[in-house]
């Protein structure tokens, strides 16, 4: 006990803006008990994050949504690929700490499940995946989520730096920001909607988490089908961490595959970041994996079974994200643990 309070006393204390029944001051408990922990891999970004360093990334995205006009209660949709996982993870603890509920929706490639999300949600703000390809169109040519954003929305193309977002269909949504690194107009980039800045000297300051924020909302068909406070997400992710993640190997990090801008990605996430126990999300001799029923269920090909099981010979326990109960995995042979956990609702 007393060298637990000595680390604390050491990397230092967590603001009372952060209580620990909130998302944000639960990570911030585990940044000041040992801000030197390893926190998250992203293998295909080739980043590897400490917690204090993801903590400093997600207060400068929390910083810039206020100096961006965002105010508690206020929301943002997120239409990230996983191959910008780093930035995804970075955006939903920042808007946590700034008050921002996070929407997410299930079907990527659908235009018209974006429209109806941004209509229906009534949010400030969107960020997304332009370069991701949706489909091909008739001439064989790559349709994106660019082209979709575009289409929804044909006044960003008279648009300039600066100038203010008036959209007919949207008229609430008062920023967008890309992950990109080509210019879009009437779209910022990620880069430039963080801001590194001193609490003590800003003009702007985080408001006090409360456990009863509205803080990520989740919809599939049209319909919101899970919500849950900054309150209900530290609960899930406690129980995630007793269920399936305490007993395992603390040595080795998990391995989470599954959509990150799920509640089960990011409870997770929090769940092992907030007990010191790392995240990948490339398999690094794993032995605990969070990932999909797909994958769960492959049928490796003969030619790369010897590969595939020299890969996975690790994994003992699996989380499964889907709905129908799986209890072998011709992919994972070694694994014996299948808990199956709707990615949404976390029933």
């Amino acid at each position: 006990m007393y060298a637990k309070q000595l680390i604390k006393r050491t990397f230092g204390t967590v603001s009372p803006k952060f209580p620990e029944s909130t998302v944000a001051g639960l990570y911030k408990r585990a940044v000041a008990e040992n801000h030197y922990q390893d926190a998250v891999r992203f293998g295909s970004q080739k980043i590897n994050w400490t917690l204090r360093e993801f903590d400093r990334y997600s207060s400068a995205f929390a910083f810039g949504l206020l100096e961006s006009g965002y105010a508690r209660g206020d929301k943002l949709v997120l239409w990230a690929d996983q191959t910008n996982s780093a930035e995804l993870l970075v955006a939903q603890m920042g808007a946590f700490k700034a008050g921002v509920q996070i929407v997410t929706f299930d079907e990527k490639e659908s235009i018209d499940a974006v429209d109806q999300t941004l209509r229906d949600s009534g949010a400030r703000g969107f960020l997304f995946s332009p370069q991701t390809v949706v489909s091909q169109d008739a001439n064989h040519h790559s349709v994106t989520r660019q082209t979709f954003l575009q289409k929804l929305m044909p006044e960003l193309h008279g648009l300039y730096p600066g100038d203010e977002l008036a959209l007919k269909a949207y008229p609430h949504l008062k920023q967008i920001i890309q992950l990109g690194h080509h210019t879009i107009r009437g779209v910022i980039k990620f880069k430039d909607a963080m801001v590194y800045a001193n609490p003590n000297l800003s003009n702007f300051e985080i408001p006090t988490n409360q456990s009863g924020d509205a803080a990520f909302s989740a919809y599939q068909n049209g319909k919101e089908v899970a919500s849950f406070t900054s309150g209900d997400l530290v609960q899930e992710a406690s129980n995630l961490w007793s269920a399936h993640f305490k007993q395992g190997d603390s040595a080795t990090p998990v391995f989470i595959s599954v959509d990150l801008e799920t509640p089960l990605g990011l409870a997770s996430f929090l769940a092992n970041n907030a007990h010191g126990r790392k995240v990948s999300l490339k398999t690094q001799q794993s032995t605990t994996i969070v990932t999909d029923q797909e994958l769960v269920e492959i049928e490796a090909p003969a030619s790369k079974k010897a590969e595939f099981a020299e890969l996975t010979q690790s994994v003992t326990k699996i989380v499964v994200a889907g709905n129908k109960r799986v209890s072998a995995s011709s992919l994972f042979a070694n694994a014996r643990d299948f808990t199956t956990i709707n990615p949404y609702t976390l029933q």
